[in-house]
């Protein structure tokens, strides 16, 4: 139709009987310009609109290969969204690739993080490395020319869940060194599981864990949960309680110094009741060596404190005068595994001063990928993370907790992954463990 050609609609078509057993095609209607010479042209009223006006945004398309594009573009049999059919090398990315260029160095360069699309949509960016999830590996059947290796459609798919691209190149390089030995002739879908079997073993590999708290009868064990605003120190807190407490029939006391948020104080009280535990509050930290006189002989104290931005250094020093007065045996720093990468990140440095040696992770029932957050607990450009050693996955008291496993967390690397509680994840569930969770002192 020549240059003066614009587009005017497009739509999703299949063929087959009512759109049953058919492949979609991506249906443009267009038409020559015939407007003004200002290039505008008139709806039904009246209304100056561009001329190359359309329903719905487009990237600029080949009207002449849409079909024969999307027929080949190895995406599965029902792409969603409308293809990027610039000239040029088709890839998943939608990324412009020059001659001679990895696609996955083009996506690093071009990447936008805005660009984040849900399972099953396609557009251009990375995005699209989740492309085709769940239809029988990561793109469905086979890598036509011109597509993304198995392992490279992996770097992109960390890189749309918001891991670093130093991370990324880091965790394939290391998961290249266990996929040495994956054959050629494997096919795609093989060749996918087997990529993320390889890159899960890299992460998992990078993880630091420490192991449960240890107490032993007679010998005092103070442990303070410090953290940010709603993570879910207060509840952890009742967890570990009631864990020790009945599976380990150790002497547990409470202590909370966390006056500020409504109805902390009762929300305690009301588990040490339960529980039939002694408990403290503490409003001053000259109140501490008293208030942990008080618990009396018993062999752990758990200590609440009150939620604390990491962007105020002076709620962290008001934190840390606390920690002094109590000079607790260990400190958990308490994260949730909703937050985003750089979040992690930012609380580990706001609470440097706390000098946490443990991390407790929480609230994995409530996020489908982990990847950005076991970024940035493994990462090595700003702060080294503690290591970890709980991980929490929903409110139950005292069951949903357990002792931080890597093959567990790995398993929820990148969405689109099997989720499931975390017994059945492979995790060590409270339950016939008390000799490993709740045992003497190494």
């Amino acid at each position: 139709m020549g240059p003066e050609a614009s587009v005017l609609h497009t739509r999703q078509v299949r063929n087959g009987w009512m759109g049953w057993l058919g492949r979609t095609h991506v249906e443009v209607t267009a038409g020559l310009h015939s407007g003004p010479a200002d290039g505008t042209s008139h709806d039904a009223s009246g209304s100056r609109v561009p001329a190359n006006y359309a329903d719905e945004p487009l990237q600029p398309a080949d009207v002449r290969s849409v079909n024969s594009v999307a027929a080949s573009s190895g995406y599965g049999t029902s792409p969603t969204g409308t293809p990027n059919l610039n000239a040029g090398t088709i890839n998943p990315g939608g990324v412009p690739v020059s001659p001679g260029q990895n696609p996955v160095d083009a996506a690093y360069h071009n990447y936008d993080p805005s660009h984040q699309l849900s399972s099953g949509t396609g557009n251009s960016g990375p995005a699209n490395a989740s492309h085709g999830a769940g239809q029988g590996g990561f793109y469905g059947a086979g890598y036509a020319s011109g597509e993304l290796s198995p392992a490279d459609s992996l770097s992109l798919r960390l890189l749309q869940a918001g891991v670093e691209e130093a991370t990324a190149r880091r965790w394939m390089a290391s998961a290249s060194s266990f996929a040495a030995g994956i054959a050629n002739s494997e096919s795609a879908v093989q060749s996918d599981q087997r990529w993320m079997e390889h890159l899960q073993r890299a992460v998992a590999r990078e993880l630091n864990l420490c192991g449960p708290i240890r107490t032993q009868p007679g010998d005092r064990h103070v442990v303070a949960l410090v953290g940010p605003t709603g993570v879910g120190k207060t509840t952890t807190v009742a967890k570990l309680a009631a864990g020790f407490r009945i599976e380990a029939r150790r002497r547990v006391g409470l202590l909370t110094i966390d006056t500020y948020r409504i109805a902390a104080v009762q929300q305690l009280k009301a588990y040490a009741e339960i529980m039939d535990l002694p408990m403290q509050v503490v409003e001053k930290p000259e109140q501490m060596e008293t208030a942990l006189s008080a618990l009396g002989d018993v062999d752990l104290v758990l200590i609440d404190t009150a939620g604390r931005s990491p962007r105020s250094d002076a709620r962290i020093e008001q934190l840390s005068e606390f920690l002094r007065a109590a000079h607790p045996d260990e400190t958990h720093l308490v994260l949730s595994a909703t937050s985003s990468g750089e979040n992690i990140r930012t609380t580990l440095e706001g609470f440097a001063p706390v000098r946490a040696n443990a991390v407790t992770l929480t609230k994995l029932d409530e996020t489908p990928c982990m990847a950005s957050v076991l970024a940035a607990l493994t990462g090595r450009d700003r702060i080294v993370a503690p290591p970890l050693s709980y991980l929490t996955n929903g409110q139950q008291v005292p069951d949903d907790i357990a002792v931080a496993d890597a093959s567990g967390l790995v398993a929820q690397l990148l969405p689109h992954m099997p989720t499931a509680g975390l017994g059945e994840m492979g995790f060590e569930t409270m339950d016939g463990y008390e000799s490993l969770h709740y045992g003497e002192a190494a």
